[in-house]
């Protein structure tokens, strides 16, 4: 149960060889719990989405100062006027487009975190060595399938 747990919360290497990273030097370093790793993995999910959120934050907070002074602003034409909010409307659109990315990023790390967080209570060392090359031994056995199915 375990094991299965553990296989649907990996998402890619990169992912597997953090985790290996993590366990390695928990077991190593008895002032793990110590260190910076150890506290961000456990901080909030709160905490962790105002770190990762930055272009976002700026993007909104710009957004509503950027609302605020064209609401004062007294306009001569509607050309200019509608010039304006079009100009706004096309630089914030890109913005928001771009804070996309962060969300991807944000998703990722959560869901990172929640892996290392599941292996660090469930794994010592040794134990995860030998679900990691169950685990690879796996996963290369299905990649050679797919493969040899294709190649007929």
């Amino acid at each position: 149960m375990i094991k299965e747990k553990m296989k649907s919360l990996i998402m890619d290497m990169n992912l597997l060889i953090y985790i290996h990273d993590v366990i390695f030097l928990r077991d190593s370093n008895e002032e793990f719990i110590t260190t910076s790793t150890y506290k961000e993995l456990y901080e909030s999910s709160i905490l962790t989405a105002f770190k990762y959120l930055r272009l976002t934050k700026i993007t909104i907070i710009s957004f509503i100062i950027s609302l605020m002074i064209l609401r004062k602003i007294s306009f001569n034409s509607l050309t200019i006027m509608y010039g304006i909010i079009f100009l706004v409307s096309v630089i914030f659109g890109i913005l928001f487009v771009l804070t996309k990315e962060e969300f991807k990023l944000l998703t990722y790390q959560l869901k990172a975190k929640k892996a290392v967080q599941y292996a660090l209570a469930h794994f010592n060392y040794e134990e995860f060595m030998y679900f990691l090359d169950s685990y690879l031994s796996e996963q290369s056995t299905k990649n050679y399938q797919k493969i040899y199915k294709f190649k007929k």
